[in-house]
């Protein structure tokens, strides 16, 4: 064979493979603009991150949009699990998945490496912020507590951290009586507010939300 030949032949053989590249890109690109492009971090660095029970690297993770488990775990750390729905997960925000250290070693390990536990703490202090934000944007927590007229009626809340780091709110209702009860929605419905879209718990009046004995209206 010539060397003209096999020169020519090496030229398409090369402009195959940048072709074959190319088109795994594009694949690739287009797969990824209906995913979530979420950042994820583990601390400590090694610890061992899985998604729906597959292992993977942490970094920018391409997720659907739709509900995800995401599990951490290092050796004498407590494992750590979040089921996160991605479709409402701001995908702004770095999402910091770290095992509880629950033992002797895993705190030994933490004081070992200050750097990691400052980390920790500085993540930690930016998921309470992105909750307080979260809860400030709500217009009804704004309000509360909300006295009815002659303190018929009470409206208050209180909050939970869900696994994904947002917070949960629970309405909570004091009244005595069925029609203070509805005054109470009125009032809500009267902010421009549907009660329908609330997780909205009846107490008796003068009770403490923790002590719920009342129905859950969702």
């Amino acid at each position: 064979m010539d060397q003209p030949t096999t020169q020519k032949r090496l030229v398409i053989l090369a402009i195959l493979f940048v072709s074959v590249l190319f088109i795994l890109f594009i694949f690739t690109l287009l797969r990824h603009r209906s995913d979530a492009a979420v950042e994820v971090v583990t601390l400590p660095p090694d610890s061992t991150l899985t998604v729906d029970g597959k292992k993977t690297k942490a970094g920018t993770l391409y997720l659907t949009k739709t509900t995800h488990i995401l599990k951490v775990s290092r050796q004498f750390f407590t494992p750590l699990t979040r089921t996160i729905d991605f479709a409402t997960y701001d995908h702004s925000q770095t999402l910091y998945m770290m095992p509880l250290p629950k033992s002797p070693q895993a705190i030994k390990y933490l004081a070992d490496h200050p750097a990691i536990e400052a980390q920790r703490e500085a993540a930690g202090d930016q998921q309470a912020a992105n909750a307080q934000q979260q809860l400030s944007k709500n217009k009804l927590i704004g309000l509360l507590p909300y006295s009815g007229p002659g303190g018929t009626y009470m409206v208050d809340y209180g909050t939970l951290t869900q696994q994904d780091g947002t917070q949960k709110v629970t309405i909570y209702i004091e009244s005595n009586t069925s029609q203070d009860k509805q005054a109470a929605l009125t009032w809500i419905t009267d902010q421009k507010i549907d009660p329908k879209t609330l997780t909205i718990v009846y107490e008796d009046l003068q009770t403490s939300p923790s002590s719920s004995s009342g129905s859950e209206y969702q």
